[in-house]
C-alpha cells in the first residue's frame, strides 16, 4: 500500500492579507507547501486549481459572491483531474453553513484564530490517505455529489427567494422538502405526518413547526426576491394568489427540484 510522501502542497483562499502571511509561514514551519492566493470568481480559482493541483484548499467561509458550500459544489463541478480535499475558515460559527459545507465534501471546519499546529497536523491527515483509497474515492464522487447536492440546491433556492438562514422555518422548509422528494405520500399528510416528523426531528411541536414555515413564508413574500419568486413558482401557483402555503411552497420546491 503506497502513501503520499511529498510535502502537502496548500491553496490558500483568504482576503485578509495578514492572516494570508502568517498562514504561510506557519505551515512551512510544519512542512507544507503553501500556494497563497486572494479569492476572486470562481472560474479564476478553478484555473488555479488545474494550475497548481493542490491537495489541499483552505478557504474562507465566502469566496466572492458564492458561500464556501456553494464554492465546494462549483469547483467539484467545474475542477478537472484530482479533487483537493476542503478545510473552510471563519471568523465567526455559523452552524449551518458549517452543517452545509460538510455535506458537500468539507473535510474540516475551523473557527479563526486557529491553532497552525492543529491545522497542519488536520491537512496532514486528509493528505495521508492510501492511493487505493484515495481512487475508490474519487471513483464514487459522481454518486456522493448527486446526494448531497439536492441540500445545496434547496438551500440555493430558499435563499433565492428570500428565506434568510438564521430562523427556523428555512431548517424546517429544507427538511420537509427532502422527506416530500423521497415520500411523496408526505405531502398528503401534511398536518398529522409531516410536521410531527419535522417537530420530532428538530426536537420542538407540530404547531410551532407549521407557524416557522408560515412565518417564512411572509418574510420572504413580503421582503424577499419577488422577481425570483415570480420567474421559479408563477406558473405552477394554484389560481389567482400570489403567496403559497405551507404546503403548496413544499410542493413547489419539490417539483422545482425534481424537474
Amino acid at each position: 500500500m503506497e502513501y503520499t510522501l511529498q510535502k502537502p502542497k496548500v491553496l490558500i483562499l483568504d482576503n485578509d492579507q495578514t492572516f494570508l502571511a502568517q498562514c504561510q509561514s506557519e505551515l512551512r514551519k510544519h512542512g507544507i507547501l503553501p500556494v497563497a492566493n486572494k479569492p476572486g470568481v470562481a472560474a479564476t480559482v478553478v484555473s488555479q486549481i488545474a494550475q497548481y493541483k493542490p491537495d489541499v484548499i483552505i478557504t474562507d467561509l465566502y469566496i466572492g459572491k458564492m458561500d464556501s458550500a456553494q464554492f465546494i459544489l462549483h469547483t467539484r463541478e467545474q475542477a478537472v483531474g484530482d479533487h483537493p480535499q476542503f478545510i473552510v475558515l471563519s471568523s465567526y460559527n455559523d452552524r449551518n453553513l458549517f452543517q452545509e459545507c460538510c455535506e458537500v465534501g468539507a473535510a474540516y471546519c475551523m473557527i479563526k484564530p486557529v491553532d497552525f499546529v492543529v491545522l497542519s497536523a488536520r491537512i496532514n491527515k486528509v493528505c495521508a490517505m492510501p492511493k487505493e483509497k484515495a481512487l475508490i474515492q474519487e471513483d464514487a464522487l459522481p454518486q456522493i455529489f448527486r446526494q448531497n447536492d439536492l441540500k445545496a440546491q434547496i438551500t440555493r433556492i430558499l435563499r433565492r427567494i428570500g428565506i434568510p438562514a438564521h430562523i427556523k422555518g428555512y431548517s424546517f422548509l429544507r427538511f420537509a422538502v427532502i422527506t416530500v422528494i423521497r415520500d411523496p405520500q408526505a405531502l398528503e399528510v401534511v398536518t398529522k405526518i409531516l410536521y410531527p416528523m419535522i417537530a420530532k426531528e428538530f426536537g420542538t411541536t407540530a404547531t410551532r413547526v407549521e407557524r416557522a414555515i408560515r412565518h417564512a413564508i411572509d418574510m420572504a413574500w413580503s421582503r424577499g426576491n419577488n422577481e425570483a419568486q415570480q420567474e421559479l413558482f408563477c406558473y405552477k401557483m394554484r389560481g389567482n394568489r400570489r403567496k403559497p402555503t405551507n404546503s403548496e411552497l413544499i410542493a413547489l420546491l419539490a417539483e422545482t427540484l425534481q424537474s
